[in-house]
């Protein structure tokens, strides 16, 4: 997972955490409109500030918790019925991943992303990918970037929670914080 929590937790892994201003109450408030399938618990994380050749936006996840019975198949399925298209993308390391069209998920978030997302269709439509691990539902904004956390999930590469710097700071803080944000530099 990738941490941070609009209900009262912290974070627990990727390379930075958290959200800011505005954007949290709206991100927040989008989360508990479909709490049959999500539990309010979310993170944000930015894997590198440099934009990749032809990017947009750099590489980032968003990690969105999951209800306990919720599974990839029916959020697939609620995906469908809010009418953010989804389309089989392969998989890694035995993850099934989608791709998902940002067009569509940026019209029904009504415009939390800024304008940083345009909707577009057809060839060259905006897309993000989407993977299920554990209880997390996590959103990248690259091929890269969804793989370097199903790397860092399943062990073969280092993730955050495993970081001594990590834990050492995190642990001087209050336990009943409302957000963590954690820069790795």
């Amino acid at each position: 997972s990738t941490g941070g929590s609009s209900t009262g937790g912290s974070s627990t892994g990727g390379s930075s955490t958290g959200s800011s201003g505005g954007s949290t109450a709206q991100f927040t408030a989008i989360i508990g409109r479909y709490k049959a399938v999500f539990n309010g618990e979310y993170g944000v994380a930015v894997l590198s500030s440099a934009m990749a050749k032809g990017a947009t936006v750099p590489d980032a996840l968003l990690e969105l918790g999951l209800q306990p019975d919720a599974n990839a198949k029916s959020l697939l399925m609620g995906l469908t019925l809010l009418g953010i298209s989804a389309k089989p993308s392969g998989s890694y390391h035995g993850v099934s991943l989608q791709a998902v069209d940002l067009g569509s998920l940026s019209a029904l978030a009504g415009g939390v992303t800024g304008g940083a997302v345009t909707p577009t269709t057809g060839k060259g439509a905006s897309v993000a990918y989407l993977a299920v691990l554990g209880n997390d539902a996590v959103v990248g904004t690259s091929m890269s970037a969804i793989r370097k956390s199903i790397d860092a999930y399943s062990g073969t590469a280092l993730s955050l929670s495993k970081s001594s710097n990590f834990a050492k700071t995190v642990g001087k803080l209050p336990q009943g914080r409302f957000l963590t944000t954690y820069f790795n530099v």
